[in-house]
């Protein structure tokens, strides 16, 4: 059997939330209530507790975005003792005396320490180093298959989304492709929920990737979703030697999709005249 516990945001814990630290407490047996202070066990420092008087089973904590938090302000010195050579029990085994309970802590050997990030997320350019040394990196990309399944007239979405992360990777890179999570909790034929996604997940993500240049977002999702026109209806004035501007390829997105279907049909066709 194993047991896990997850953090949802590693950047917003510190070492008092992760190992031990001070916490205010009410006590309200008082006649009046007043607040206290105590040293309350962090999430990890718990977990091990746990996993060290259960040795026959193993243990795990998740770490969402652990490359936004502060390493070594989270772990502090117990950094070293996740290493699997310095876990209790093994040859290099080591505890430190923790600053608040001053009691000797270190970690078992049944705990497993897993964390996501995003390769798409800038702060991964500096993870910190002390994080690199001690774990193993597993490249996850997204797996259109898992969405075969999910059926519309004329398309399922499994190549749907290998179509779409096929052009973001040819105008991008391949750490920018759209996981397969977005559409995961989709129905065969859910045209409304279909459009949801497009509208409030795969569109506002393209923009921030693409900083709104609308002329790729138009190369990856076709003419049902961006409309093309020209600058020619714009009237500049006359200066003395400054020549007014050509008419340029102008993109914004269609305000209203319509029918998603034939809208995604048209992005899969990959032929058509944008002009």
């Amino acid at each position: 059997m194993a047991t896990h516990q997850k953090i949802n945001n590693g950047q917003s814990f510190s070492y008092e939330d992760f190992i031990e630290g001070i916490k205010p407490t009410l006590n309200t047996e008082a006649e009046k209530a007043d607040v206290g202070y105590g040293i309350e066990n962090g999430v990890f420092k718990a977990l091990c507790i746990r996993a060290q008087s259960d040795p026959d089973n193993r243990y795990a904590i998740f770490i969402d975005e652990i490359n936004r938090g502060n390493v070594s302000a989270i772990f502090g010195e117990l950094i070293t003792l996740i290493e699997p050579d310095k876990r209790l029990g093994e040859e290099n085994e080591i505890r430190v005396r923790l600053p608040y309970s001053k009691t000797d802590f270190g970690v078992p050997r049944n705990v497993d320490i897993y964390g996501t990030m995003n390769t798409a997320d800038r702060s991964v350019e500096a993870l910190d180093t002390a994080l690199r040394r001690r774990f193993s990196f597993l490249e996850v990309m997204p797996k259109p298959s898992l969405l075969e399944d999910i059926e519309f007239d004329g398309f399922n979405l499994d190549e749907v989304l290998q179509t779409i992360n096929e052009r973001i990777e040819f105008l991008l890179d391949r750490d920018h492709t759209i996981g397969h999570s977005y559409f995961m909790n989709l129905q065969s034929g859910d045209t409304e929920g279909l459009k949801e996604v497009f509208k409030n997940k795969v569109i506002p993500l393209l923009q921030e990737y693409f900083y709104h240049d609308y002329e790729k977002i138009a190369l990856i999702l076709g003419s049902s979703f961006v409309t093309v026109t020209t600058n020619h209806e714009i009237k500049f004035p006359s200066f003395h030697g400054i020549d007014r501007p050509e008419n340029v390829t102008l993109c914004k997105l269609v305000e209203d999709i319509g029918g998603i279907e034939e809208a995604v049909l048209t992005l899969l066709g990959g032929n058509e005249n944008l002009g």
